[in-house]
């Protein structure tokens, strides 16, 4: 699973839309959603607003587990 997949896929499990996440993290909408469809890998500094917002590891995003509960 790639990176953007896991990041739609838990998202979509926590219910928040893109800009619930966006306003958590500072990361614009639509770099989000660039994100989701792969168009690009996030920098360390995304990633890790990212994992806080959604409650996971970094790990988990980037594919090195399989567990994505922080």
């Amino acid at each position: 699973m790639t990176f953007g997949a896991r990041l739609k896929s838990l998202r979509n499990a926590k219910t928040l839309s893109q800009m619930k996440v966006s306003d958590a993290t500072g990361i614009p909408q639509t770099t989000l959603s660039d994100l989701e469809n792969d168009k690009y890998l996030p920098d360390i500094e995304q990633i890790l607003k990212i994992a806080g917002a959604l409650g996971t590891t970094t790990s988990y995003l980037l594919g090195e587990s399989q567990n994505s509960a922080a």
